[in-house]
């Protein structure tokens, strides 16, 4: 029995570099909302939210302190946000669709798949939708005066998510 090495061995494609981000930011993605899943069924709803709340608060106070040393971050106002956000939802590959004025921005997203969030999370209890705890914080931290909720979400039964970021009322 001869032994072959390598590709000659078997013939299988060598997938190019765009390929494989694309699978692997969306196995990656699967993997996160298994694991908001498991959470809750692990800890109970209550326990889980509040464990997960808390982990995506403190994800957002690192990734504050890792934008400003770098300099990714370029300003506090709401369009300086928007953009950084947009770029983190596009290195997700997350197609992300916006409205700026001045007082507010709709991050929208969500929108390719009829049923599952981007994290393959399917419609149900809104709280684990982790990521507006992560951008409440992070916005808190950048500026105080604005404040950040989701208007529309798969989970509830609306064709996309929806971030919006609005000056708060005085």
């Amino acid at each position: 029995m001869s032994k072959e090495k390598g590709q000659e061995a078997l013939s299988w494609r060598r997938l190019p570099l765009g390929t494989k981000y694309d699978v692997g930011i969306r196995a990656a993605r699967n993997e996160i909302g298994a694991f908001r899943m498991l959470i809750v069924e692990l800890l109970g709803p209550e326990k889980a939210f509040e464990a997960l709340d808390k982990f995506y608060r403190g994800l957002a106070h690192k990734a504050y302190e890792e934008a400003t040393a770098k300099g990714i971050l370029k300003g506090n106002s709401i369009k300086d946000i928007a953009a950084f956000l947009c770029t983190m939802y596009d290195s997700y590959n997350v197609p992300v669709e916006v409205e700026v004025t001045d007082e507010r921005v709709r991050l929208q997203y969500n929108k390719t798949s009829p049923e599952l969030c981007a994290w393959g999370i399917p419609k149900g209890d809104d709280r684990l939708c982790c990521g507006i705890a992560w951008t409440q914080e992070f916005i808190k931290l950048i500026n105080p005066k604005l404040r950040a909720y989701l208007s529309k979400t798969k989970r509830w039964g609306d064709e996309w998510c929806e971030e919006v970021i609005e000056l708060k009322e005085d």
